[in-house]
C-alpha cells in the first residue's frame, strides 16, 4: 500500500499533504470508540416520600444529600450517543430506611442512576434497585437482589445554561384494576388512584412491604417520581462506516457518517481525518508514512477551515472514503479512524475506531482459463494439457481437469494446484477407443479471482 504523503491521490494527498506541516503529532495508537468519561452531577429527591419517609440514609458510591436542598446528588460517571440516543450514567448508591424504636421495618436502594434522552426529548430514568422489609405490619419477611430497572418514564426535557430538566411521569402510568397492577399485589383496584404510580418495573423490583409508597393510594402527589436535573456533558463522537460500493474495476466505497465530534477541540485544532486502514494499524500522528497501509483519507473541518472534503455542521459530517482496489489487502480487516486535525498532540478525544464489513468477494476479477491440448493423446501414449489463469497479481489456487471419454458414463478427474506463474499441466490418459474426448478445467478461484472454467475437445480416429 501507498504511503498518503507519497501518492497523488487527487482530493487525498492534495487536501492534507498542507495540512500535514501545521502541526507535529503525538505518537499514540489510536483507540477504539467508547464511552466518554463525564464531568457534572444528577441531582434528584427519588421523590418527597423517600426524602421525609426514608429518612434512615446510607450513602455510598460518591452520592452524597443536600439537607437544605432535601436532594441527592449522583456524580456523572459517562455519556453514550448512538441512533439518537443519549445516554449518560451517574454513580452512587442510596439507601433510605424507615426505623422506629431502633427497629427497622423496610428499606430501599437507589444506585447508579441513568437518563437515556431520545433525540425528541423523551425518554426514561433507570437505576439499579433493591429493598427489604422485615415481618411486621401485615407483611412477611422478604428482599429483592439489586438489578437495573426503569424508575420512570418522561415525555419531554429541558436543556437550559447547561443543565438538562426532566419531569418524570407519574398519571397515567398504571392502570387501576389492571392485569399488570394485580400482579403487583395492588388488589384494590381503586389504586392507583387516576393510575399515578411509578413505573411497574419499579414496583416490581421492591417487596411487597415498600411498594405502597411509590404509588397513589391514600396519600398526595408527594409520592411521585421528583423532577431531575444534570449537567449537560458532551456525548463522546461516534461514527458509523458502511460500504455504499464495491466493484474490482473502482475498489470500494465506504461511507462515514459522524456524530458528536468538535472540530475546535483543542487549540490548533482544525476539524478532524478518517481514513480507512487494517483494523491492526499502530499510527504514529507525527509521521503519516506510519500508516503505510492506509487505503483513503479524508480532511473534514470547521467552519471556514476551507477542508476538502466538506465541514462538521452541528458535530456532525457524512464523507465517503474511495479506495482503489490495488490499494487493499484481501481478507484483510478494516476499520476508519478518526482524530483531531492537525495539531494533535495528546487530545485523544477525537479518536475514533469503527471497524468496515467488507464483502471481499465483490472485489474479485473474473478470471479466464487458457486451456490448451498440448499433446493429443493416442491410443498408444498419453496426452498432455497446459491450463493458464493469466492476470495480475498472479492466480493461486487449484484447478479441477475432467476427461470425458466416449462410450463412458463416468469422466476422469484430476486436480492440480497453479505455480506461481498461475500456470498447471495435466497428464491426459492413453486413449482407449476413437471418438471425441473432452476436457473441462474448472479453476476454483481464489481471494483475488473469481472461478471459470474453459473446455477443450480433441478426436482419437484410430
Amino acid at each position: 500500500m501507498k504511503s498518503l504523503t507519497r501518492t497523488p491521490r487527487r482530493g487525498v494527498a492534495a487536501g492534507l499533504a498542507g495540512a500535514l506541516v501545521a502541526g507535529a503529532f503525538a505518537g499514540l495508537a489510536a483507540a477504539p470508540a467508547q464511552a466518554a468519561p463525564a464531568t457534572g452531577a444528577l441531582t434528584w429527591n427519588i421523590s418527597e416520600q423517600f426524602v421525609s419517609h426514608l429518612s434512615n440514609r446510607t450513602l455510598s458510591g460518591g452520592a452524597t444529600f443536600d439537607q437544605t436542598a432535601e436532594r441527592f446528588t449522583f456524580p456523572a460517571k459517562a455519556v453514550t450517543a448512538a441512533d439518537g440516543v443519549v445516554t449518560t450514567s451517574f454513580r452512587g448508591s442510596v439507601e433510605g430506611a424507615f426505623a422506629m424504636g431502633g427497629t427497622e421495618y423496610y428499606a430501599v436502594t437507589v444506585a447508579n442512576p441513568v437518563v437515556e434522552v431520545d433525540a425528541d426529548g423523551s425518554g426514561e430514568v433507570r437505576a439499579t434497585v433493591s429493598a427489604r422489609n422485615a415481618a411486621a405490619m401485615g407483611n412477611p419477611a422478604g428482599q429483592t437482589e439489586p438489578a437495573e430497572v426503569t424508575v420512570a418514564e418522561f415525555d419531554a426535557s429541558t436543556v437550559s445554561g447547561g443543565t438538562t430538566t426532566i419531569t418524570p411521569k407519574w398519571e397515567g402510568v398504571l392502570a387501576a384494576g389492571s392485569e399488570q397492577a394485580l400482579a403487583l399485589g395492588i388488589t384494590n383496584t381503586a389504586r392507583p388512584v387516576d393510575g399515578k404510580s411509578f413505573h411497574p418495573d419499579f414496583l416490581g423490583q421492591l417487596t411487597s412491604g415498600v411498594r405502597a409508597h411509590f404509588y397513589f393510594s391514600t396519600g398526595g402527589d408527594h409520592k411521585r417520581p421528583g423532577d431531575l436535573s444534570f449537567n449537560a456533558v458532551k456525548a463522546a463522537p461516534s461514527v458509523t462506516a458502511s460500504v455504499v460500493a464495491a466493484s474490482p474495476a473502482k475498489g470500494v466505497t465506504v461511507r462515514v457518517q459522524g456524530r458528536n465530534f468538535d472540530p475546535r477541540s483543542h487549540e490548533g485544532a482544525m476539524g478532524v481525518y478518517a481514513v480507512l486502514a487494517p483494523a491492526d494499524s499502530v499510527i504514529d500522528y507525527a509521521n503519516w508514512d506510519s500508516v503505510e497501509t492506509m487505503a483513503a483519507a479524508a480532511w473534514i473541518g470547521g467552519p471556514g477551515d476551507g477542508a476538502p472534503h466538506g465541514d462538521i455542521v452541528d458535530g456532525a459530517f457524512d464523507v465517503r472514503l474511495d479506495a482503489k482496489t490495488s490499494d487493499l489487502v484481501s481478507g484483510q480487516r478494516y476499520a476508519v479512524f478518526t482524530w483531531a486535525a492537525h495539531v494533535r498532540g495528546d487530545n485523544a478525544s477525537q479518536d475514533t475506531k469503527t471497524l468496515v464489513n467488507i464483502d471481499w468477494s465483490k472485489l474479485k476479477k473474473a478470471s479466464k482459463v487458457n486451456l490448451k491440448v498440448t499433446k493429443k493423446a493416442t491410443r498408444k501414449k498419453a496426452g498432455k494439457a497446459t491450463i493458464t489463469v493469466p492476470g495480475k497479481p498472479k492466480a493461486t489456487g487449484k484447478v479441477k481437469v475432467t476427461l470425458k471419454i466416449p462410450g463412458q458414463k463416468k469422466a476422469r478427474t484430476v486436480t492440480v494446484k497453479l505455480n506461481k506463474q498461475g500456470k498447471a499441466t495435466v497428464k491426459l490418459v492413453k486413449a482407449k477407443k476413437k471418438g471425441q474426448y473432452r476436457v473441462t478445467a474448472q479453476y476454483t478461484g481464489d481471494k483475488n479471482w473469481k472461478a471459470s472454467k474453459k473446455v477443450a475437445k480433441f478426436r482419437v480416429k484410430k
